[in-house]
C-alpha cells in the first residue's frame, strides 16, 4: 500500500464529493483561474522574436522529455489512473489549460535565461548520449574483450537444462 492512499485506492481529501454545489463552484472557479493564467502567459509569449522561436521550441522539447521521464519515474501509474477516473470534466479541462500555461511559462523562462536553459539541456543531452553509448557499445565490448584475454568464463552451467531435478510442478 502506498503511503497517503486509502485502502479503497482514493487520495484522501483530493476528490471529495463532486456532487455538492460548493464543490462544483470551486471546480469551476479553478477552471476560470486556469484560463486566466493561460491568457496571462500567452500575453508575454506573444512578444517572442520569431527568429529564436524554433530554438526555444527545441529546448522546450528537451525539457518536456526530462519532465515526462521524471514524472514516470517518481509517480506510480495507479495515481494517474485514479485522477483520470475520479475527476470531473471541469477539472480535466482545467488540467489541460494548466498544461498549456506551463508550456507558455516554460517559454518565458527559456527566453529570459536562454544561455542557462540551453546549457542545461545540452548537459542532459550529453548525459543521455553517453549513457546510450556506454549501455549499447561499451558494456558489450568489455565482455568480449575480457573473454578474449581471459578465456571463456563458461562454467558449463545451463539454466535451461534439467540439472538433475526430475520433479515436475504440474
Amino acid at each position: 500500500m502506498v503511503e497517503g492512499i486509502e485502502a479503497d485506492g482514493n487520495l484522501p481529501g483530493f476528490f471529495g464529493d463532486t456532487k455538492t454545489e460548493k464543490m462544483q463552484i470551486l471546480q469551476r472557479s479553478y477552471l476560470y483561474v486556469s484560463i486566466g493564467v493561460l491568457l496571462g502567459t500567452l500575453k508575454f509569449v506573444r512578444a517572442v522574436d520569431q527568429d529564436t522561436w524554433l530554438n526555444h521550441a527545441l529546448v522546450t522539447i528537451a525539457y518536456l522529455a526530462i519532465l515526462a521521464f521524471l514524472i514516470r519515474w517518481f509517480i506510480p501509474r495507479h495515481i494517474f489512473v485514479l485522477v483520470a477516473q475520479n475527476t470531473t470534466w471541469v477539472m480535466k479541462l482545467a488540467f489541460v489549460f494548466n498544461y498549456f500555461a506551463f508550456l507558455c511559462a516554460l517559454q518565458i523562462v527559456i527566453q529570459s535565461w536562454w544561455v542557462q536553459t540551453a546549457t542545461l539541456a545540452g548537459i542532459v543531452a550529453i548525459t543521455w548520449g553517453s549513457a546510450y553509448f556506454i549501455c549499447h557499445y561499451c558494456w558489450g565490448l568489455s565482455g568480449n574483450l575480457g573473454e578474449f584475454f581471459f578465456g571463456s568464463r563458461n562454467s558449463g552451467f545451463n539454466p535451461d537444462s534439467d540439472q538433475g531435478n526430475g520433479a515436475s510442478l504440474n
